[in-house]
């Protein structure tokens, strides 16, 4: 089956962002010592210019933070004497980050290992593939799509409820709840279209997709841990993880890039790493 007219731009592709938050982290925020503004993640600052749209005044964020966009504070619940000042900073129209993201380039390489670390899973063939060669997605596609019959639309829901379950065990509810949204908003366009049988992905999920890959939240991270030590997968984690990755797996093999030949990646590797890196 065809996918939905590709005229319509995906919702979160229409905001506004030229807009930075940023609160004062300096150990006594209202000394006459000077200021240390720190910015809020990409999430936290579409989770506050939400909350302006809506004309909302108070606002948690994780951490339990509360905002309030009044009196433009931040303060920890239930203790208002951790109050600090924040501010919203007006960027250039066409820069919409001024900052180097440098934890989703120069994160620690992991070195691969011989051994699993689950023995509960190791002897499953599908796991024991992926940890061979590390591609999520063929093992999601292998454990939770083939022959199942399921639509776009359904696979789009389970990567918001895995981003939803993730979140949630490291205390990231509130980006994690943002992120599933922006999912879940855009869902429509893979209801008629069977996952067995795409002849065209919907690009209002795949840009959604990537665009909340490409956000400075935990999501990113996380996957990029996972993925770059698939020794210690588990079950689980290819039922979070995995819709994602082939949602986004799909949309980038249904939009090649063809004019962008390479792309490198900083690293800083200790000896040992430098050692095996010239081996291989």
């Amino acid at each position: 089956m065809s996918s939905a007219s590709h005229s319509f731009t995906a919702p979160v592709l229409l905001r506004a962002r030229n807009f930075q938050w940023y609160w004062n982290s300096i150990a006594d925020p209202w000394s006459a010592n000077g200021q240390q503004w720190q910015k809020y993640t990409d999430v936290e600052n579409e989770i506050i210019e939400d909350a302006i749209n809506q004309k909302m005044f108070d606002i948690e964020i994780d951490g339990d933070y509360i905002i309030n966009l009044e009196c433009l504070l931040q303060y920890k619940r239930g203790d208002e004497f951790t109050a600090c000042p924040i501010k919203r900073v007006q960027l250039d129209k066409y820069r919409s980050n001024i900052h180097p993201r440098e934890e989703r380039f120069l994160l620690p390489v992991i070195l691969a290992t011989s051994t699993f670390s689950s023995q509960e899973t190791q002897n499953e063939k599908e796991l024991d593939w992926l940890r061979t060669y590390g591609y999520i997605t063929g093992c999601y596609w292998n454990l939770q799509l083939q022959n199942k019959n399921k639509t776009i639309a359904e696979v789009v829901e389970e990567a918001a409820h895995g981003i939803i379950k993730e979140g949630s065990a490291i205390g990231k509810v509130h980006e994690a709840q943002w992120l599933s949204q922006q999912l879940v908003a855009v869902k429509g366009f893979g209801s008629n279209i069977n996952a067995n049988f795409i002849q065209r992905f919907p690009s209002e999920i795949g840009e959604t997709c990537a665009y909340l890959y490409t956000k400075e939240s935990f999501w990113y991270k996380l996957i990029n841990r996972i993925l770059r030590d698939p020794h210690s997968i588990t079950l689980e984690q290819v039922k979070s993880l995995g819709p994602f990755c082939w949602l986004l797996d799909w949309y980038l093999y249904d939009n090649p890039t063809t004019d962008v030949l390479t792309v490198y990646r900083s690293l800083n590797l200790d000896d040992e790493q430098q050692k095996q890196f010239m081996e291989e």
